[in-house]
C-alpha cells in the first residue's frame, strides 16, 4: 500500500475536532508523492533536515513552518520569500525532493490537551474550557506538593536534567497547576496565561518561556 503526503496530511487533521488553518502541507513534489519515511520534528532546521536525508525520509513533518519569518514586514527589509536562508531552504526541499507538512494548532491540541498532561500523571483537568475544538485553558488540582518535589517529578518523567523555573521557595505547597496553550509559556501567549491566572493557577508547565513572560508570571504571583 503506498501512503501519499496528502494521505498524511488527512490523518494529522483527523487528530483533533477542527483544523487550525494555519496547517499547511507543503507540496514541492505534489500530494500524490509516495512517503518513504517520516521525519517528525519541532522545527524542521539543518540538522532535522540532515537527518531526514540520512534516515531516507522524503516527508518532514514539523510544529513551525519550514521558512523563517517575522510577524510584522517592515517594506525597507526584504520580504522572508526572498531571505537568503529561505532561498537556501527552498532550494533543499526542491533537490533533495523531500515533502513538507506544518501541523501547528493541530499538534498542539492533540499533544498538549491529550497527551502531554497524561505523561506527567495529571488526573482529568477541573478546567477544560475553549472553543473550536481548541482547549485554551486547561487547569488540575493536584495532591499538595512541595514545589521542588512538583520539578523533581516533572524532569524524571520528561527525562530531563535541568529545566528552567521561577525563584519560588521549594517548599512552597501547589496544589493548582495550569498547562501553558500549545505547550508554551511565552509572553506572545500571555492572553492565555490570563485565563490561568482567573482559575488561580499556582504554576504554569509549558516547553518555553521568556524573560518579559516571567516578569508577568512574578507580578501575577505565578510560577
Amino acid at each position: 500500500m503506498n501512503v501519499k503526503a496528502s494521505d498524511v496530511a488527512r490523518w494529522l487533521t483527523g487528530l483533533v475536532e477542527n483544523t487550525y488553518p494555519e496547517d499547511k502541507l507543503y507540496l514541492e513534489l505534489g500530494p500524490d508523492v509516495a512517503v518513504k519515511g517520516i521525519l517528525v520534528c519541532w522545527m524542521a532546521n539543518a540538522g532535522a533536515r540532515q537527518t531526514a536525508l540520512e534516515r531516507k525520509a522524503n516527508l518532514i513533518i514539523s510544529h513551525e513552518s519550514p521558512y523563517y519569518t517575522t510577524p510584522n514586514f517592515d517594506p525597507g527589509c526584504p520580504h522572508p520569500d526572498a531571505w537568503q536562508i529561505n532561498l537556501a531552504i527552498k532550494k533543499f526541499y526542491a533537490e533533495n525532493r523531500v515533502a513538507f507538512i506544518q501541523s501547528h494548532r493541530t499538534l498542539d491540541n492533540f499533544c498538549i490537551a491529550r497527551l502531554f498532561s497524561k505523561h506527567l500523571g495529571f488526573p482529568p483537568p477541573t478546567v477544560h474550557q475553549g472553543y473550536k475544538g481548541f482547549e485554551f485553558t486547561l487547569v488540575y488540582d493536584l495532591l499538595p506538593i512541595p514545589f521542588a518535589e512538583l520539578v523533581a517529578d516533572l524532569k524524571k518523567r520528561m527525562k530531563l536534567s535541568r529545566v528552567r523555573t521561577s525563584l519560588c521557595k521549594p517548599d512552597k505547597i501547589i496544589r493548582r497547576v495550569g498547562l501553558g496553550w500549545g505547550g508554551v509559556s511565552l509572553s506572545s501567549n500571555l492572553q492565555y496565561m490570563e485565563l490561568l491566572l482567573q482559575n488561580r493557577v499556582e504554576v504554569v508547565i509549558g516547553g518555553e518561556v521568556d524573560e518579559y513572560a516571567m516578569e508577568y508570571y512574578r507580578e501575577s504571583c505565578m510560577e
